[in-house]
């Protein structure tokens, strides 16, 4: 089982931190989409059809069946809010880029757990 790890630990330090913020991402969408069919939705949401023209009274506000639909979502009718999973795709990877150099910083080589840390996002950047 050490060997197991080392193995593991050692690819940590190879590959690019994207493995985490990925499998969150597929994730989210499976949890959106069963949500979604859960609620009796017709699936996935259409993102390049348009829709008709909604109408509207002197305020701005919609009226019938718009304004029903507009009532009845509280926060964010696509599902999760994009603000939070970029902030939680951004916190998975700085974890996934220092838990992969960590051991660096472990036995007191801290430039050499910096530079891990700088080639990981240069390695992203490609």
């Amino acid at each position: 089982i050490f060997a197991v790890t080392t193995v593991i630990v050692n690819l940590m330090m190879l590959i690019p931190p994207v493995l985490l913020s990925l499998v969150f991402c597929v994730l989210i969408s499976i949890l959106t989409l069963c949500r979604g069919t859960m609620l009796g939705r017709d699936g996935p949401s259409k993102a390049h059809v348009r829709e008709k023209d909604r109408t509207v009274a002197d305020g701005g506000a919609p009226v019938g069946a718009a304004a029903d639909k507009c009532r009845s979502c509280t926060c964010c009718c696509s599902g999760v809010p994009l603000l939070l999973i970029a902030l939680s795709v951004l916190v998975l990877d700085v974890a996934e880029a220092t838990l992969g150099v960590w051991r660096f910083y472990q036995i007191g080589w801290s430039r050499a757990f910096v530079g891990g840390l700088v080639l990981k996002w240069c390695m992203v950047c490609l």
